[in-house]
């Protein structure tokens, strides 16, 4: 039993905040990713397009986090939070967005915001259906035209946020990508049916934040 209280003694937590290192909405004639919005919407009900479904009715946006200011270690992730602010102006409600919420897969983390090109589409794509879902976001009290956020529990879906950031902690690489998907669809629900969230280059009080708490072995 002392041992094991020692052991607990000597775990060091460590709470950090991160910032995107790269961000942007993807779309077929984007030519410039530096802009304050990210958006996410999908097509008959899904958020992910399949082999028979033309890709360009779905839209999604890229985030990718850097992890390198992190010392390199054994780690145990206690907790993992990313919050997203949704601009003020939408037609949607709580309900909806509880029915059909924001969420983030797992993508490759080849790419960069400063040399993206449309074609490499084809080599970030997510895993689809319920099990690519890392986590799901919770929509959160709209405020007299105020920002609402979005907070994501990075520890709560089926695929595992701790293990692809521990073994991004181990690697040369140090990076996590995610993709923003959402089922909601604009052609049967109406142009309001989009999420429309800030990007890095947003106001600054409402821009990413992904919150780790991390023990030490």
């Amino acid at each position: 039993m002392l041992a094991a209280i020692l052991a607990m003694g000597m775990a060091t937590l460590d709470v950090r905040t991160f910032a995107p290192s790269d961000d942007f909405w993807i779309y077929p004639f984007a030519s410039d990713t530096a802009e304050p919005y990210l958006r996410a919407w999908g097509n008959g009900g899904k958020s992910v397009p399949e082999a028979s479904d033309d890709a360009d009715s779905f839209s999604h946006s890229y985030l990718r986090f850097d992890f390198k200011d992190i010392p390199k270690g054994s780690y145990t992730v206690k907790s993992a939070t990313l919050v997203l602010h949704h601009v003020a102006e939408f037609g949607f409600t709580k309900a909806d967005a509880d029915r059909q919420p924001l969420e983030l897969r797992f993508v490759p983390t080849t790419f960069r915001e400063k040399d993206w090109d449309h074609g490499k589409l084809k080599e970030l794509k997510p895993k689809g259906g319920p099990n690519g879902v890392v986590a799901s976001g919770v929509f959160g009290k709209a405020d007299a035209d105020q920002p609402v956020p979005i907070t994501f529990d990075l520890l709560s879906g089926k695929d595992s946020f701790a293990d692809r950031l521990v073994k991004a902690l181990d690697s040369d690489d140090r990076t996590v990508a995610f993709l923003l998907t959402a089922a909601f669809d604009p052609s049967a629900s109406g142009r309001d049916f989009i999420y429309k969230v800030f990007s890095k280059d947003g106001p600054a009080e409402h821009r990413p934040q992904l919150k780790l708490e991390l023990e030490r072995k």
